[in-house]
């Protein structure tokens, strides 16, 4: 039996979180540290808080690549995206802009995600890896068999539905990670949908039409379940570890059952 061709996925947007075990007064601490360390020659753009929602949001560029870093008194996101989140090539058609093929930047990311935990001083709770993918299709038809293909058990036909999004969990429980951790219950969040990208460009006042672009797109969360209370501020190394391997997994293979 031959082995199917896996999607080739194109990674939009990639997200590390983490949900601190004392929240942290937004306004006196200094977080940019948690990337910086990591990122040499980013260059900041703005650093702005909020008093009345305790909410800071630090943006810096590095490659025509952003870097959003949003912290409230729950969670810690890094938010890492295409500075431009559409484009319009030269036959006026609009496509995704996106971080580059993901197998073979995925790894660039986890590595980055290990060194931003590895100097991270900040005890967490929870943790999360969350990822938006797309697949380009030639046609409409396309975006669903690319979705069918990654989904076996669902029936997917362009004839039968006229748009497409499905969400699914399964949750799984994992023994042992690291030296200390048991028992941890992880979420295998999905969310799969087709996309039709269409519009309209004026030039010197002239309306003129985009050609349309089909994609199949899958959306990750993959994360540590909130009924866990204890510090995984030890093994935050492993965690990640853990998380990309589901993540990988699920993008290479699809969803099987």
């Amino acid at each position: 039996m031959t082995t199917p061709t896996p999607t080739p996925w194109n990674l939009r947007v990639i997200r590390l979180t983490f949900f601190p075990l004392i929240s942290e007064i937004t306004n006196e601490v200094d977080f940019s540290n948690l990337w910086q360390n990591s990122l040499e020659n980013i260059e900041i753009y703005s650093n702005e808080f909020k008093p009345k929602d305790q909410q800071r949001t630090i943006i810096g560029y590095l490659d025509n690549i952003e870097y959003r870093l949003e912290i409230d008194p729950i969670r810690i996101n890094l938010v890492i995206k295409p500075k431009e989140d559409i484009l319009v090539t030269e036959n006026k058609t609009v496509i995704l802009a996106d971080l580059g093929n993901t197998e073979e930047v995925i790894g660039n990311y986890k590595t980055l995600f290990s060194s931003i935990l590895e100097k991270n001083s900040i005890h967490f709770k929870r943790i999360a890896i969350g990822m938006i993918l797309h697949s380009k299709g030639d046609t409409r038809e396309e975006t669903y068999k690319i979705l069918a293909k990654n989904l076996p058990f669902v029936k997917i036909s362009s004839t039968d539905f006229k748009e497409f999004r499905m969400s699914l969990n399964k949750d799984v429980l994992v023994p042992k990670i690291g030296e200390s951790i048991e028992n941890l219950l992880i979420n295998k969040i999905t969310n799969w949908a087709a996309l039709k990208l269409d519009g309209a460009l004026s030039r010197d006042g002239i309306e003129v039409s985009l050609t349309q672009s089909n994609y199949a797109q899958l959306e990750l969360d993959i994360n540590t379940d909130k009924s866990n209370e204890n510090d995984l501020y030890e093994e935050s190394i492993s965690i990640n570890e853990k998380l990309f391997e589901y993540c990988q997994s699920i993008i290479k293979d699809g969803l099987n059952e």
